[in-house]
């Protein structure tokens, strides 16, 4: 009898994001799974019987921005993650060492992930904090996808995290001799296609071929994307910023977060208030770390109902030209994110409505009512708020961010 051919018929319109992932939970299983994988909406995911997990909200977004035509190709793809697990990697790390690449990721994704695994949600990915907002580990990769190697891989593999990132490094080395384009005088992009562009910052002997004005500057955007210019070079940093901005707005976004070359290593960049693009540069960080905010509150607030704790984890808002926003709630025990400006707000006595006292940047409150605010040692950092700023605090924060609230208040009326 002849078998029946498997295939992804075209899909045509748009997929809501609750059809798209019973689509793919139906697909998982026509392909081979035996029992088909639960959707869970609650944070868009598959969950197979065995307990893997394949998070949807990177395949939707690029599902939504792809033509018609080609999201049958990328369906599949994302189907053939789900079926690349633990037990096609080798055993040993003899067999392995060829397949492993360097994988750098956003550091909030990494936090959240440890704050997942406390709940015993998560499996251990283990890796390290690299240049303060990234977190860099290892993967064995295969020609369609990659597996994020585990703590207790490599402890079968009876090897620590630094010799298996040496080894994935020289690995990295070896397929990346072609180098960066020159995109514009002083600006470079990379040219590999390969989802581990941002980890070819580990390899100074490629960056420095990039010739630049000041020290290297570096921005990995994007898996497919690292951008190279000089810290001195306004027009570069200028042209990196557009691009970074056309990223983080796509499917898949890394960092906005720039880094500065210091000797063989890489410290995070900020251009001085006086700069013409401090205010650009400023907004694209806060972006960045605003991505990570949501899971990290839903982890935060679960943990706060498990233990019986009235806490609150505030959210992030978007104001005005980007810029970022949470609100500080008079009587509300509340985590604070750390954003560009600080709502301060009070709720209307038997009504639901909320009475807004006056908008602060978040430099400003810091200075006049910092004593209130406890850091909590989490990343992306949020402080802990039990007591409300007295009316003459308010009335000195008023003024920092009086001209955002009366550009909410226009758009608002738009």
């Amino acid at each position: 009898m002849k078998r029946k051919k498997k295939s992804i018929r075209r899909v045509g319109l748009s997929l809501s994001k609750r059809e798209f992932g019973q689509m793919m939970a139906a697909l998982i299983h026509q392909f081979g799974e035996p029992s088909q994988p639960e959707y869970r909406a609650k944070d868009f995911s598959l969950v197979g019987a065995t307990g893997k997990v394949l998070n949807l909200e990177n395949a939707y977004q690029e599902y939504l921005l792809i033509p018609h035509q080609r999201r049958p190709k990328l369906i599949k793809a994302w189907i053939r993650t789900w079926f690349r697990d633990e037990q096609q990697v080798p055993e040993s790390f003899a067999e392995a060492r060829s397949n492993l690449l360097p994988d750098i990721r956003r550091r909030g994704t990494h936090e959240c992930d440890l704050l997942e695994k406390q709940g015993g949600g998560k499996r251990a990915i283990t890796r390290r904090v690299f240049a303060g907002h990234f977190a860099l580990g290892v993967a064995y990769d295969w020609p369609e996808s990659k597996l994020l190697v585990t703590d207790h891989r490599l402890s079968t593999w009876e090897v620590d995290l630094d010799d298996a990132i040496e080894v994935a490094v020289d690995n990295l080395r070896a397929i990346s001799q072609e180098g960066f384009d020159e995109a514009a005088p002083g600006l470079w992009v990379s040219s590999w296609n390969d989802s581990y562009a941002p980890a070819r910052i580990l390899l100074p002997d490629v960056i420095e071929r990039c010739s630049v004005r000041g020290s290297h500057v570096a921005m990995a955007p994007h898996a497919n994307l690292l951008i190279v210019t000089g810290s001195e070079d306004v027009e570069g940093l200028e042209r990196m910023a557009s691009l970074a901005e056309e990223s983080l707005a796509g499917p898949r976004p890394l960092s906005g977060i720039p880094l500065l070359a210091v000797g063989d290593g890489w410290t995070p960049f900020e251009l001085p208030g006086t700069h013409p693009l401090a205010h650009r540069y400023q907004i694209l960080r806060h972006q960045t770390l605003a991505g990570d905010y949501p899971r990290q509150g839903q982890l935060l607030d679960e943990g706060h109902a498990r233990r019986g704790e009235d806490l609150v984890a505030a959210g992030v808002l978007s104001g005005p030209g980007g810029a970022t926003i949470a609100c500080w709630t008079e009587g509300v025990a509340t985590l604070l994110p750390e954003t560009m400006y600080l709502a301060f707000q009070s709720p209307d006595p038997g009504q639901a409505d909320v009475t807004l006292h006056c908008l602060g940047a978040w430099d400003r409150v810091r200075e006049v009512a910092g004593n209130l605010m406890e850091p909590q040692g989490l990343y992306p950092e949020r402080h802990l708020i039990r007591s409300f700023p007295r009316p003459e605090q308010i009335e000195a924060i008023r003024g920092s961010g009086e001209a955002v609230l009366l550009e909410l208040e226009r758009e608002m009326r738009n």
